[in-house]
């Protein structure tokens, strides 16, 4: 796709391994041919890194020093296309990297954010509440359809291809391709 390539994403991520829409998402992305940057989010608590992933640059940052937050904020934002990020509601507003303060940088930018539950919280049973696949799929009801035949009537956990991969990925793909 001519429309994506060479353009510059950069990723706002955990140093964990997790999985999200966003794994799919920016592979895709890369396979399209965007220049792919990660940030993931250093702290004493995890310091290892992901190395499996098809990412152009990857930095390891702790984004609540505030040298490095101005740095990325003036050095790297005004240089991307598109920001992806999946924390929950509230992190990159606390990092200082909000959608208004990234767009009075650059205000070209796509800013992408993927939260299960919303921007805001709509049940008191979603208060920090991290949503999962799992999470998505019973609260929408689709859980109960994941039954084995016979006597045994307790759902079986599917693979996390309907909520994240089925939805969130596909549904941010065609909004940026």
């Amino acid at each position: 796709m001519a429309a994506i390539a060479n353009k510059k994403v950069l990723l706002f991520s955990t140093a964990y391994k997790e999985t999200t829409p966003l794994e799919l998402v920016t592979a895709t992305l890369s396979d399209f041919g965007a220049y792919l940057v990660t940030i993931e989010y250093m702290t004493p608590f995890n310091q290892e890194s992901d190395t499996t992933s098809s990412v152009n640059t990857k930095l390891s940052l702790n984004l609540k020093n505030k040298k490095i937050r101005d740095f990325v904020l003036n050095e790297i934002v005004p240089r991307v296309d598109i920001i992806l990020e999946s924390y929950r509601p509230g992190v990159m507003e606390r990092f200082g990297l909000s959608p208004a303060t990234v767009h009075s940088v650059n205000p070209a930018v796509i800013y992408v954010r993927v939260s299960g539950y919303g921007n805001s919280i709509k049940s008191i049973d979603q208060i920090g509440t991290a949503g999962r696949d799992l999470n998505y799929l019973a609260a929408s009801g689709i859980l109960s359809k994941f039954r084995r035949s016979g006597n045994q009537q307790a759902p079986v956990v599917p693979a996390n291809i309907l909520s994240y991969y089925a939805s969130g990925s596909i549904y941010i793909i065609t909004i940026l391709l």
